[in-house]
């Protein structure tokens, strides 16, 4: 499978209403809020994130959004489609995304539903650490430090 990778400042409309579908697709089981659309739609739109994008051919299968301060990466999505899983293309997103600003990140963190086995397993594998000092009952924060 031909896997191309693009960084984009924003997504055009099309691209967009993929990533909302996908993000409310794989979230749908974690998250019972009526709001999920809208409070991802708003989060999608900020021109602050960033995003790199994983196509198979001309496919989008995968994208993460982030934000760089200071010397931290906050991750706020990564998402591939169902049948793309499991085929490295989380991973070579978040290695494209830790190469973003490789010379000055420290960290890099997320956060992931406590009901994502599968997820926290794939962080874990990637390197990321449960912060323990961080208490909440529906995430834990993940952090990857340099």
């Amino acid at each position: 499978m031909e896997r191309k990778v693009l960084k984009m400042e924003r997504l055009g409309k099309d691209l967009m209403e993929w990533a909302m579908g996908l993000v409310v697709a794989n979230l749908r089981g974690y998250c019972r809020s009526p709001l999920l659309r809208f409070s991802k739609a708003k989060s999608l739109r900020n021109r602050k994130n960033n995003y790199i994008l994983c196509l198979a051919g001309e496919k989008p299968v995968g994208f993460i959004m982030f934000r760089f301060s200071r010397d931290t990466t906050y991750v706020f999505e990564l998402h591939v489609e169902e049948k793309y899983r499991s085929l490295g293309i989380g991973t070579l997103l978040l290695d494209e995304c830790r190469k973003q600003y490789d010379s000055i990140v420290r960290r890099i963190v997320l956060y992931v539903y406590r009901e994502n086995i599968r997820g926290l397993g794939f962080y874990m594998r990637n390197g990321f650490e449960v912060n323990r000092e961080y208490k909440c009952d529906t995430f834990y924060e993940m952090v990857f430090n340099k």
